[in-house]
């Protein structure tokens, strides 16, 4: 009788040699790993499956940040069809040229001889990724049944231990997500997390065309900061920009809006907090700050030595004006 259980030695796993750990997508998609991209509808999550899949095929870094590794790409969609498809590869100005491969609609479910057929293609084809949208039209499985869930992430796994990435689209829970629960925002099982070597979740708020993209998960080095990219629609074309970490973002506002008020008190010195207020709240743009920000911005300017608040004599008003810097 064959005997299957032979475990090996410590010294047998430090003498064996690896390569390091490559990247198709710096940091955040990992050749031979599996990467969950999650979001609610109308995210871009989509769209930016095929930004990815262009960028990569093309070897070119992603939102002209991320470093790729030029490989082929397979796109397995269940959500779009050909004319949809066709229609946002154009407006990306994606090259025909390019080695990128589609299967629209199949309606094809993952298991065994699926995911085979996936490995032998991609092989013959020098496919490095095969992106899948969504994982929700890949199978007739109970999504919050781990079990079960767990049978359909091993057919992906095969996939990856195959030498090729997979990345996956979901749904998030009705409840979306942000940054505290990005790692409880995908639908169904917890095990999918579990089983997965990235997470990337989406975040649009409201209508707006900036995207916050915030990683919860990370096998293979520390998570990123959320960082956000705005989708530009313009003459039909439609672009990524790369804008930076939230919390930089957010910073720079916040300087920013602090020296707007450090020229006007210079320009207006003594007015008070309803007054300044007001007239930052009263510009003819649509940047106008919220009361919270501009009262937490007059609280650090004073706290810095920046600004000094003197109590008036009307109705227990505060003053306030620029420190003259000591010579």
């Amino acid at each position: 009788m064959l005997n299957l259980f032979k475990p090996n030695t410590l010294n047998e796993l430090m003498v064996k040699e690896f390569p390091p750990q490559r990247w198709l997508v710096e940091k955040l998609i990992p050749r031979e790993g599996l990467t969950i991209l999650s979001a609610r509808p109308s995210a871009y999550k989509t769209w930016l499956m095929l930004e990815s899949a262009i960028a990569i095929a093309n070897g070119r870094p992603l939102f002209n940040h991320f470093e790729t590794e030029q490989t082929g790409v397979l796109i397995i969609d269940e959500e779009s069809n050909e004319n949809v498809l066709q229609e946002r590869f154009r407006c990306l100005s994606a090259d025909d040229s390019l080695p990128i491969y589609y299967m629209s609609r199949t309606e094809r479910l993952m298991d065994e001889s699926y995911s085979r057929e996936i490995i032998s293609f991609c092989q013959s084809n020098d496919i490095g990724i095969v992106m899948f949208d969504s994982l929700v039209r890949l199978h007739h499985k109970n999504e919050n049944d781990s079990g079960e869930m767990s049978i359909i992430l091993n057919h992906f796994k095969r996939i990856a231990d195959a030498g090729i990435a997979c990345l996956i689209l979901c749904h998030h829970r009705k409840s979306g997500a942000g940054y505290s629960s990005a790692d409880e925002s995908i639908r169904g099982s917890g095990d999918l997390l579990a089983s997965v070597d990235v997470h990337l979740a989406l975040n649009r708020k409201s209508t707006s065309n900036i995207v916050e993209i915030i990683q919860s998960k990370n096998r293979y080095c520390e998570e990123l900061q959320p960082f956000s990219v705005t989708v530009s629609n313009k003459d039909g074309k439609t672009s990524f920009q790369y804008n930076g970490n939230v919390t930089e973002a957010k910073d720079e506002k916040d300087s920013q809006l602090r020296d707007e008020i450090l020229a006007y008190l210079a320009d207006n010195p003594g007015i008070n907090k309803s007054n300044l207020e007001r007239a930052l709240r009263e510009r003819a743009d649509d940047k106008k700050p919220s009361q919270p920000r501009i009262e937490n911005a007059v609280r650090t300017l004073i706290e810095l030595g920046e600004v000094r608040a003197v109590s008036g004599s009307f109705k227990n008003s505060t003053c306030l004006y620029v420190n003259e810097e000591e010579e």
